[in-house]
């Protein structure tokens, strides 16, 4: 799908989509609950609806109803052993149920994309020290055998989605205890792993370098709402357009986008209503340490391009196994817009442009959702048309992305 932009500037007002960290999460704790689970969520993407077929292989129900979603657990705890499981393109989803799959019994993953490529190896060790052998031929990832519980050793700087996804099936196998290796990246994301297996009723007790989860430790079926996603509302607020259904105590790391955009020269406000960022139109490069916020960095990109001065971007290595090399495509993004720049081992040096972005470009997605969402922003900047091609690939986080993107004043060619 290509989608051709015209330069129109954004404003309104939009409604947060639920999280999809959150979301993930929450299914998952939900499907290996003592009780029936309802949570709330109105919206859903391509990578919730690969969780949801995931776990439905495992032997949970969910069901979809009007505004949220039913799940009911495989009774007694029964779940499905050697079960095959597509998980299209979400490592969120392989990552997670890698370990909740091996702890049932084994099972097998359909991997789409260049989820094959994404890093599995230190998961992969640490499941095989525990009694699980590992197979790959091809897309297909197998987990044979059964996970024993005791202590586990995982590099922290690689994926914390290894972390989650380790802490999220432990309880299944008598509890046990996460060791990080190394320094752990991305620790928000982590943080909602706790936060969410707390609403299903599992303590985590964290001291120093170790994740605890106490023999018994049970989920429990709840009532409960999936929160407002700062990753997506990253890219309105970029915009200028007012979001809510955002909460300013959320656990979530890309909330600090709040922060950063402060940090260039905007301002940031926010009430029981929503949040809106203003003063975008006169913006000075910064220095950002990316290890916390991998996904933020296309659209924080996009605002050091219009920036004054010049922005470091740094700690973002890991960007490379992304959807795309992230990395490599975010540098094919800003050289379509005329932005000069250097890509560096482990991020990125923008020289911003103090304003007008070039339009009159061709933009390549890569397939990569984060950076056809970045392009679309970007073209509110630029002094012509711009063409997305990939366009489609919004669906993986946020399908109706475009259409929001219409009612907030854009105007779109597909």
């Amino acid at each position: 799908m290509r989608a051709v932009i015209h330069p129109r500037r954004l404003s309104g007002t939009v409604k947060a989509l639920p999280s999809k960290s959150y979301a993930h999460r929450y299914l998952i704790c939900a499907s290996l609950a003592d009780g029936i689970s309802e949570i709330s969520c109105d919206r859903f993407s391509d990578d919730i609806l690969a969780t949801i077929r995931c776990i439905s292989a495992l032997g949970a129900r969910i069901n979809c109803l009007i505004g949220r979603f039913e799940v009911i657990p495989r009774e007694n705890g029964c779940y499905v052993k050697g079960a095959e499981l597509d998980c299209g393109e979400s490592g969120s989803t392989l990552r997670f149920l890698a370990p909740v799959v091996s702890a049932v019994g084994g099972g097998s993953f359909i991997m789409g994309g260049r989820l094959a490529a994404r890093p599995m190896d230190a998961l992969n060790r640490a499941l095989s020290d525990h009694g699980v052998t590992v197979r790959k031929e091809g897309n297909v990832l197998a987990y044979l055998g059964k996970m024993t519980g005791g202590e586990f050793l995982i590099p922290g700087d690689i994926s914390s989605q290894f972390v989650s996804g380790l802490l999220m099936a432990l309880p299944l196998v008598g509890g046990g205890e996460v060791r990080l290796t190394s320094p752990l990246s991305s620790a928000p994301y982590v943080d909602i792993t706790v936060d969410a297996m707390r609403t299903f009723g599992v303590e985590v007790r964290r001291e120093g370098e170790t994740f605890t989860i106490s023999p018994g430790s049970k989920y429990a079926g709840v009532k409960t709402a999936v929160p407002g996603d700062w990753s997506n509302a990253a890219f309105w607020l970029a915009s200028g357009v007012r979001v809510t259904g955002l909460d300013m105590r959320d656990a979530q790391g890309d909330k600090a986008i709040t922060g950063l955009i402060s940090r260039f020269g905007g301002t940031v406000v926010s009430d029981s209503d929503g949040v809106i960022a203003c003063d975008l139109e006169d913006l000075n490069g910064t220095e950002i340490d990316a290890d916390d916020i991998p996904d933020a960095v296309p659209m924080i990109s996009v605002l050091a391009g219009t920036a004054r001065g010049t922005t470091r971007i740094y700690n973002a290595a890991r960007l490379r196994a992304k959807e795309s090399d992230r990395i490599e495509s975010v540098s094919n993004m800003l050289t379509a817009f005329g932005v000069p720049h250097e890509v560096t081992r482990d991020g990125l040096i923008i020289h911003g442009r103090n304003g007008r972005l070039s339009g009159g470009c061709v933009i390549d997605s890569a397939n990569d959702h984060r950076i056809a969402m970045a392009a679309a922003v970007g073209a509110g900047y630029a002094d012509g048309d711009v063409t997305v091609t990939g366009a489609e690939a919004v669906a993986k986080s946020y399908p109706g992305f475009w259409d929001d993107y219409k009612e907030l004043g854009g105007e779109i060619d597909v």
